[in-house]
């Protein structure tokens, strides 16, 4: 009677459990609306770094969320991001003096207007990466840690969006 007791139990609290679950993705999709427009303000000291930003940002909307992106008019949801710090930080250096480790400190606001209401995020990301010896940060390098240090930016906003939208 025990070992019953406890089977119908554990399958209640499975289906319990199964039903009430909702991916944060979802939630912050139903929360932001089917059209989305999208601004990015361009950062004087990092202006490529900032266009590269909105294009990885805009493909994260329309890949990940599988919203439209719009025009100012036409959006459900409008969302201002700020690049507000961009950072290479040398972590380790041979015994030459040369740079062998860097990390990438990525600091993103993002703006959110939804129903006359603003709501503001701020998130941050880190990435650690490598150089070969004697050599620089290339653009290529460069622009593949902002690509990694952003998705992890993109996907704190979206957590923070499906907390505001329970």
């Amino acid at each position: 009677m025990k070992t019953n007791l406890k089977l119908f139990f554990y399958i209640m609290s499975v289906i319990f459990f199964n039903a009430c679950y909702k991916p944060s993705a979802n939630v912050a999709s139903d929360f932001l609306g089917e059209n989305i427009y999208v601004k990015m303000s361009i950062d004087k000291k990092e202006p490529l770094s900032s266009v590269y930003i909105n294009d990885l940002f805009l493909g994260y909307i329309m890949g990940k969320l599988h919203k439209n992106i719009t025009s100012y008019d036409e959006a459900d949801t409008k969302i201002f991001v700020e690049l507000t710090n961009l950072s290479f930080e040398p972590l380790y250096y041979n015994k030459d003096g040369y740079a062998l480790e860097y990390k990438v400190v990525l600091k993103i606001k993002f703006s959110v207007y939804r129903f006359e209401k603003l709501d503001e995020f701020n998130t941050q990301s880190e990435y650690t990466f490598y150089l070969p010896p004697n050599s620089v940060i290339g653009d290529n390098l460069k622009d593949e840690a902002i690509k990694k240090a952003s998705k992890d930016n993109f996907d704190e906003f979206i957590s923070l969006i499906a907390l505001k939208g329970f």
